[in-house]
């Protein structure tokens, strides 16, 4: 039996795949088999894109009061 291989995907088509789920009324099964993701793939990846978020937030500088 041949073993299937992981695909490893740039931080830009994960972030699409992310975006792309994120769409209204988008079934999230169906994109990630058009991409060859499992559920567990999504959850890796809004987990990454939480944590870059974060990371953003914390390099902003607040506003400036007025």
């Amino acid at each position: 039996m041949e073993e299937a291989r992981r695909q490893r995907l740039a931080a830009r088509r994960k972030f699409q795949v992310y975006l792309e789920t994120r769409q209204p009324g988008a079934n999230a099964g169906e994109i990630l088999r058009r991409h060859g993701l499992h559920l567990n793939d999504l959850r890796q990846i809004e987990g990454a894109v939480e944590q870059a978020a974060v990371g953003i937030a914390c390099l902003t500088p607040p506003p400036a009061a007025k």
